[in-house]
């Protein structure tokens, strides 16, 4: 897969303009990369290599969106997100804080990938196990544990970033 080696750029600017995240355009890059050697013997050298390789990134792009492009629908809460959490019956000074929280809390988010945001997001406020959410994505229950710990550790990171520790993931 000598051929690849030269479209290391061009292959991270396709991704960004499917992830338009930095760190998600490199994971999508390290998926092409590697359906790519897998699928190599499905390659014809008879045929021009580079519509092959960019059918083949076209494609894993396409299913890389599917399962984690309709998190911008579920990005972050709206109201009704937050009311299982008491926040309504609470005194004003208790609301203030609690919208200063989720404030914070929304920036931590920010700062992770979207597979990250997305398993820390059906985990956290949609209350699923890690097996349920390995279901919905399409994923092993060992990638979706590794991606929960990255999750927890960037949340983590993030919040103390902002000063005192207030809340921190488990």
């Amino acid at each position: 897969m000598e051929r690849v080696a030269g479209l290391n750029r061009k292959l991270h600017r396709f991704c960004l303009g499917k992830t338009g995240e930095a760190e998600a355009a490199r994971d999508l890059s390290q998926e092409i990369l590697l359906k790519a050697f897998r699928f190599q013997d499905r390659y014809s050298p008879e045929l021009p290599f580079l519509p092959w390789f960019w059918t083949l990134a076209r494609n894993v792009a396409r299913d890389w969106n599917r399962r984690w492009g309709d998190l911008k629908r579920e990005d972050f809460p709206e109201q009704e997100e937050w009311e299982h959490l008491g926040v309504e019956e609470a005194s004003a000074d208790l609301r203030l804080d609690a919208r200063s929280q989720r404030a914070r809390l929304v920036r931590a988010l920010r700062a992770l990938s979207r597979p990250q945001r997305k398993v820390a997001w059906l985990f956290y406020v949609r209350d699923l196990t890690y097996a349920e959410i390995a279901e919905r994505l399409g994923m092993t229950l060992g990638a979706v544990k590794c991606l929960a710990q990255r999750a927890r550790a960037g949340l983590r990171q993030a919040w103390e970033a902002e000063g005192e520790l207030a809340f921190a993931p488990t």
